[in-house]
């Protein structure tokens, strides 16, 4: 009975050490699980703002300066895709 007790003690005491690698905070600031939803939050809006692109008709697309190729070439791009480039990175 004892040694029962003393693992599910040791299991609790481990579970709260990756829970507090989670919320352990950042040089920046922000707990590594804010980090995350941060950039989550980021992947769904990039999702949706490339999915209402997508839909926008030519008249629309022309308004705001971009033609049906660039808006389908942007609209491909997956989500986690920011298009931002060190200014020393020579990939296109």
């Amino acid at each position: 009975m004892i040694d029962t007790i003393d693992a599910i003690h040791e299991q609790a005491r481990t579970a709260s050490g990756k829970l507090a690698t989670f919320v352990r905070r950042l040089p920046h600031g922000e707990t590594l699980l804010e980090r995350l939803t941060a950039v989550l939050d980021a992947w769904v809006d990039r999702r949706r703002s490339r999915i209402a692109l997508s839909r926008l008709n030519d008249d629309q697309l022309a308004d705001i300066g971009l033609t049906r190729g660039r808006a389908r070439s942007e609209a491909s791009r997956p989500f986690w895709d920011s298009g931002f480039r060190f200014p020393d990175d020579n990939r296109s």
